[in-house]
C-alpha cells in the first residue's frame, strides 16, 4: 500500500480549442473526467451455467457524455467558444488535464446541453454536457 494519500484534484483544467489555440475554461466549479466505456452484447444462451447473463466485447468503445458545471460569463471567451461549439455542427476540440499535468486526455467533442441555473442570492451557473466522439489520445 502507498504511502501517497492521492493527488488532490485542485487545479484540474478543462481546455477548448479557441481560434486554434487551447485555452482555459474559466470558472470552472466542478469537473467530471469523460468515462470510458468498453461495449459489450450479452451471449447469454439457456445453457449459460447458473443462468447468469454471459457478454463478449464488441471491439466497440466509446467515451460517454459528462458535464461540467461553471459560473457563468457569457462574454468570456471560453464560454463563447462553448456556445459557438453548442450552434456548431462540427465537434469542438477539448483537453482535460489534471494538477500535475501527468493524466492528459485530448478528445473532441460536441456540446450537448447548456442549462444555466439562477438562484436567489447566487451567481448565474451553467452545467455545461459534453458528447465526446471519436479516439481521444
Amino acid at each position: 500500500m502507498s504511502d501517497n494519500p492521492g493527488q488532490g484534484t485542485m487545479g484540474t483544467k478543462l481546455y477548448i480549442a479557441v481560434e486554434g489555440v487551447a485555452r482555459v475554461i474559466v470558472h470552472a466549479e466542478k469537473l467530471a473526467y469523460p468515462e470510458l466505456e468498453k461495449i459489450l452484447t450479452e451471449t447469454t444462451t439457456h445453457d449459460s451455467p447458473g443462468g447468469y447473463a454471459e457478454y463478449a466485447d464488441t471491439g466497440k468503445r466509446k467515451m460517454n457524455a459528462f458535464p461540467i458545471q461553471l459560473r457563468w460569463e457569457k462574454d468570456e471567451t471560453t464560454h463563447a467558444a462553448l456556445m459557438a461549439a453548442y450552434v456548431s455542427k462540427e465537434p469542438a476540440v477539448f483537453k482535460a488535464e489534471d494538477p500535475d499535468s501527468t493524466d492528459v486526455i485530448n478528445f473532441s467533442a460536441h456540446v450537448q446541453k447548456i442549462g444555466r441555473v439562477v438562484e436567489q442570492e447566487g451567481v448565474l451557473r451553467a452545467t455545461v454536457t459534453l458528447q465526446p466522439t471519436g479516439q481521444p489520445s
